[in-house]
C-alpha cells in the first residue's frame, strides 16, 4: 500500500527534491502550493515516477483557524505531513536588508 503525504509548501527547492524522489519510491504525494502559476512545474516532477502526484492551490493566507486546516487534511488525508512553506510570498516585508 503507498503512503501518502501531504507536503505543505511545495513550490520551494527542498519540497520539489522530497517529491522527485518519494515518486520514485512509488509514494502518493499532495504537494499544496500558493498559486495555480506553480501548478505545470510541480506537476512536471511526476514526468517518469511511479507514484501519484496530486496538486491543491489553496493559499494558506487564507485558513485562518483550525477548523480550515482540519478541512485540507480531511480532504487529503495524508500518512504524513511535512511543512516546507517559507517565509516568502507577498508578505515578506518584515525582511531586514
Amino acid at each position: 500500500m503507498s503512503r501518502h503525504l501531504l507536503i505543505v509548501g511545495g513550490h520551494g527547492r527542498i519540497a520539489q527534491i522530497l517529491t522527485q524522489q518519494l515518486l520514485k519510491k512509488s509514494w502518493t504525494i499532495t504537494s499544496l502550493i500558493r498559486s495555480q502559476d506553480q501548478v505545470p512545474q510541480i506537476n512536471s516532477l511526476a514526468n517518469a515516477s511511479q507514484g501519484n502526484l496530486n496538486v491543491l492551490v489553496p493559499n494558506l493566507e487564507h485558513v485562518h483557524d483550525t477548523s480550515q486546516a482540519r478541512s485540507i487534511l480531511d480532504e487529503v488525508k495524508p500518512d504524513t505531513v511535512i511543512w516546507c512553506a517559507g517565509a516568502g510570498g507577498d508578505k515578506a516585508y518584515w525582511i531586514r536588508e
